[in-house]
């Protein structure tokens, strides 16, 4: 609270204030409140003529939250009478409350969904970019392999958040208009098809020549033996790291609330800025951003069982 000092002692000023607007202390809810029959307004216009007319200088820079308003609600503990006859005067504390969040978990359950809409379709053309820009380097033609290296160069070099605030703020100076989740769609899309494209690209420079003459040898196509002979095996070589790739994007797609889209991060500062329980709002998200990371992570690893039964059986 802007200008409050705990240190003053509450007895120094108790007396010189009128006993129409002496705090009233409510145990049940932990707060101070003025009590007095006059509106509000009147409780304020009565303190101010206290400080003013100088009988209470303590309040000036201590109970005033600035010098023309005064903090009418003040959280304590629930027990705050032994602190307020305290000689050292009244520290105070802060009280976890999570029923405060009872009623926005609506809130929170839109954006756990639009989190995991995000990942879901993020994942699955990110990892399609990430294999057509691996085939590219590493087997496409050469008039393709310098424009796919400088977007990989660039997507890799460059903050994701850089990247979003570009595609949302900037391309719209190019007409390219788009809503907040399709401009975050977007952004994750390019950024792990960047990422996803180097990690496939070393599965396949891992893959033996042998495999490729193979291909030849039974007259496929360089596209079709790469479809056919070559993919697999170097997916079911680098899906580890993959499937890690994923879940950091995953928790990197935390910065779209930036541009307002309606991510699970946006629901916890949508809460704290109604509720002002920081902790709370944001240890229930990271709890179930924790809870996420787990359940993607076997997700993909499941998926991998049942993609490459071989690498399962190993």
């Amino acid at each position: 609270m802007p200008g409050f000092q705990p240190g003053f002692r509450w007895k120094r000023w108790r007396d010189s204030i009128p006993p129409s607007v002496l705090p009233d202390i409510s145990p049940s809810r932990g707060e101070i409140t003025l009590s007095s029959p006059f509106p509000p307004i009147a409780n304020i216009s009565r303190i101010s003529t206290v400080i003013d007319a100088g009988q209470s200088p303590p309040l000036r820079g201590r109970w005033l939250a600035s010098q023309r308003g005064v903090c009418l609600a003040i959280p304590l503990n629930h027990e705050p009478f032994p602190l307020l006859e305290n000689a050292r005067g009244f520290p105070l504390k802060y009280v976890f409350d999570f029923a405060w969040l009872a009623q926005y978990w609506p809130v929170l359950l839109k954006g756990l969904g639009i989190t995991i809409e995000l990942i879901a379709v993020g994942a699955v053309l990110g990892v399609a970019l990430g294999i057509f820009c691996a085939w590219a380097r590493a087997l496409g033609p050469k008039w393709l392999r310098p424009a796919v290296t400088a977007y990989v160069e660039l997507i890799r070099n460059t903050p994701f958040l850089i990247q979003l605030f570009f595609i949302f703020f900037g391309l719209p100076s190019l007409g390219l208009h788009m809503s907040e989740l399709q401009a975050a769609n977007l952004a994750m899309i390019v950024n792990l098809g960047a990422y996803s494209c180097e990690i496939i690209r070393a599965g396949i420079q891992a893959t033996p020549r042998g495999q490729f003459e193979a291909g030849a040898s039974l007259a496929m196509s360089p596209i079709q033996t790469f479809l056919h002979v070559i993919l697999v095996p170097s997916l079911q070589r680098i899906w580890p790291a993959l499937s890690s790739q994923i879940v950091i994007v995953m928790l990197g797609s935390a910065v779209v609330s930036q541009i307002a889209a309606e991510d699970l991060t946006f629901a916890a500062n949508f809460i704290q800025s109604r509720t002002f329980r920081a902790f709370e709002a944001y240890f229930v998200s990271t709890a179930i951003y924790l809870l996420l990371a787990i359940a993607l992570r076997q997700l993909l690893a499941m998926m991998g069982t049942l993609i490459f039964p071989r690498r399962a059986r190993q």
